[in-house]
């Protein structure tokens, strides 16, 4: 890097610190927030470059600090060094959520099926695939989107699971996902990717206690046959 390019990627630091500690982060985009976040991975390149490669790749900043490490280096620009800093700095957050309130506490069909709806509520306008982690207690550790668009589409990834369960140190986990045409019930290929998760996790010492499907104001889960209902808040069998 020439005199000239360090000199300018300086002073654009400089700018950007003065920024925030005249304004704190507001004012910020999520281009800089990031490309601030980088500088200290990223001493002297240009992280502008590297914020926005991340940001068409993972669509937000959310789902930047959510990502995984092996996900995350393989972006352009980024090495290992930030995506373990991004990783670290995402799980950090996360549990200083859990510090900050209660954590939900999923022992009954109705508490696990209520919180799954509410979750999946957030994104009515697509079809998503996430993971609930519990601790022994049925305490929520995690909830991780891992997936956009339909089970059958995208399939499962294990390797992905897997990766999420180890890193959160989870006892258990609930797999969840919705279905925009309005039924809630599983298809062949629901109860098959049910099925296939248990006997994968199970050897493994970590238990699949559900797989729910979420579509309208109903949810329905397939390991305990029941249907819960947001608009009369109960749990009825199939």
């Amino acid at each position: 890097m020439t005199k000239d390019k360090v000199s300018i990627h300086k002073d654009h630091r400089e700018r950007m610190r003065k920024k925030f500690l005249d304004n704190n982060i507001d004012g910020f985009s999520e281009v800089e927030l990031l490309e601030f976040l980088l500088f200290y991975t990223n001493t002297r390149g240009d992280t502008n470059y590297t914020a926005h490669k991340l940001l068409n790749e993972f669509s937000s900043l959310n789902d930047i600090l959510s990502a995984d490490v092996f996900d995350l280096k393989n972006i352009d620009g980024v090495g290992e060094k930030s995506a373990i800093y991004l990783s670290f700095l995402g799980s950090l957050f996360s549990k200083l959520r859990l510090l900050s309130i209660k954590r939900p506490c999923l022992d009954t069909p109705f508490s696990l099926l209520s919180y799954c709806h509410s979750n999946v509520k957030l994104y009515e306008s697509s079809e998503i695939i996430a993971l609930i982690l519990l601790d022994a207690g049925m305490n929520v550790i995690h909830f991780d989107l891992i997936a956009k668009g339909s089970l059958i589409a995208v399939g499962i990834d294990v390797k992905t699971i897997m990766r999420i369960i180890s890193r959160h140190n989870a006892y258990s986990v609930v797999l969840l996902h919705n279905h925009l045409s309005g039924n809630v019930f599983p298809s062949r290929a629901d109860i098959e990717a049910t099925n296939r998760l248990s006997e994968t996790l199970s050897p493994l010492g970590t238990e699949l206690i559900d797989h729910v499907i979420v579509s309208g104001n109903l949810c329905y889960s397939i390991m305990r046959n029941l249907i819960y209902d947001s608009s009369t808040e109960k749990c009825t069998p199939r």
